[in-house]
């Protein structure tokens, strides 16, 4: 069975807060204005229909706050993102669980331009 961390495509993000997502790429230096707008930033993710799930690194291998990719979820996946499969996806890391490597995500459907699905922003309403 194919992994979700080898199943990433070269699709641009073109949905809510891409650029802003792109400046948190590089690791730097947290400061405090950069925590507040990726805060802001994962509240307008919330509102735009995002759905929240937790897996571990390996799984995902996204790791740092801020950091995302889009995905073609395997046809035999599994959990939180088994209503995917087949589909595009764009998952944002949220930050840290308890766990050591587990961490909270986001993810929505996305077109295959990049464009978040219309039904995944009438879902959150």
């Amino acid at each position: 069975m194919a992994k979700i961390a080898d199943c990433k495509v070269d699709v641009t993000y073109a949905g809510p807060f891409a650029l802003e997502l792109r400046s948190f790429v590089e690791p730097g230096v947290w400061t405090g204005e950069k925590t507040a707008v990726l805060e802001a930033i994962f509240e307008g993710l919330k509102a735009a229909g995002y759905h929240y799930f937790s897996s571990r690194v390996p799984t995902m291998r996204l790791q740092r706050k801020g950091q995302s990719a889009v995905y073609r979820v395997p046809l035999a996946q599994r959990g939180a993102l088994a209503p995917y499969r087949g589909k595009l996806v764009h998952i944002v890391c949220l930050g840290r669980t308890h766990h050591h490597d587990g961490r909270r995500f986001a993810l929505a459907e996305l077109s295959q331009n990049g464009q978040l699905l219309r039904s995944t922003q009438a879902d959150s309403k």
